[in-house]
């Protein structure tokens, strides 16, 4: 019977549907900011609480999965097989702007933002947007003093 009822309930944000309205109001979350479970530890933010059990394994859990290739631990199953990706030939996440590929959906999703206007990472500092994250926290290092890298003709 429930894999038969029909899913009214649509959502307006995105193509997700739901076949009663307690479900779509549970889903509508996740397109606000609100995150009202807070881990304790870290005191972050997440939409859900069944997110806050997996979160919690970051600061207790024990990284029991390790890929046979490099040998990096993971706490997730999940997490190790979405890893195994980067040792393969495979890169199934093409940008449909430029045709380049990638192997992991997240760096197909950060590499979007170069296509767009939109910088959405900003310094606290003097107010510079970026379309990266990684960018940004390199930018970070001209308001901090330090010099991580040194030439390597003269150790400067």
């Amino acid at each position: 019977m429930f894999h038969s009822a029909k899913k009214v309930f649509k959502c307006s944000s995105c193509p997700k549907e739901y076949t009663r309205e307690s479900y779509l109001k549970n889903h509508l979350i996740i397109h606000t900011d609100k995150k009202p479970v807070k881990c304790t530890i870290c005191y972050k933010g997440l939409n859900f609480k069944r997110n806050l059990r997996t979160h919690l394994l970051i600061h207790l859990g024990e990284k029991s999965f390790k890929c046979d290739i490099c040998l990096k631990m993971f706490l997730l199953k999940f997490t190790l097989r979405r890893h195994l990706i980067i040792h393969s030939d495979k890169k199934p996440f093409k940008c449909d702007n430029c045709s380049k590929e990638f192997a992991p959906k997240s760096q197909l999703q950060s590499h979007l933002i170069i296509h767009s206007e939109e910088k959405p990472f900003k310094c606290d500092i003097c107010s510079k947007v970026f379309t990266q994250k990684s960018i940004l926290q390199n930018h970070l290092l001209i308001h901090s003093g330090k010099k991580p890298f040194k030439c390597d003709i003269c150790s400067k």
